[in-house]
């Protein structure tokens, strides 16, 4: 697996976690003009700015870990 791939992999694996903390807002992840971002309902809404694939793993990561602080609060 080259660099690019596990790139991408890493950013399925990723938005498929956030889905779970999430369920019914279908993220995923868009690919256009040499960039990724995340988008909710197949695209109709933009979430992230596009950039490069890490950059946007980061963005999910920090999502995620956004969502755990707030119910650990809340807990």
């Amino acid at each position: 697996m080259n660099t690019a791939q596990r790139a991408r992999f890493e950013l399925d694996k990723a938005v498929e976690l956030l889905n779970k903390r999430l369920p019914g807002l279908d993220f995923s992840i868009g690919y256009a003009y040499g960039g990724a971002r995340l988008e909710r309902r197949a695209g109709s809404v933009d979430v992230s700015p596009r950039g490069t694939k890490r950059e946007i793993l980061a963005y999910v990561h920090a999502m995620i870990e956004g969502i755990d602080a707030a119910r650990q609060a809340d807990a």
